[in-house]
């Protein structure tokens, strides 16, 4: 799976909780239009580079995003 297809899954799973869990009409609707926009997104491209938030990757805790988060990085 590539970089752009992780970090859309990732999105798409948070827009659909937000789905989910929205306690509001308008939160809903708006997490709706979030997710329609990630599913049609075109991926863009960029160049890795070493970001200053990596620094402290190490920190990162032990959860299976947070895992496999850690495994991406370099590529971001």
């Amino acid at each position: 799976m590539s970089t752009h297809d992780v970090l859309r899954s990732w999105l798409t799973d948070a827009a659909d909780s937000a789905i989910e869990l929205a306690a509001r009409h308008e939160i809903r609707e708006g997490a709706h239009r979030f997710r329609m926009a990630i599913e049609t997104a075109a991926a863009i491209s960029y160049e890795p580079q070493m970001l200053p938030v990596l620094r402290n990757i190490d920190r990162v805790a032990n959860s299976q995003r947070a895992r496999k988060f850690a495994e991406l990085a370099p590529s971001l």
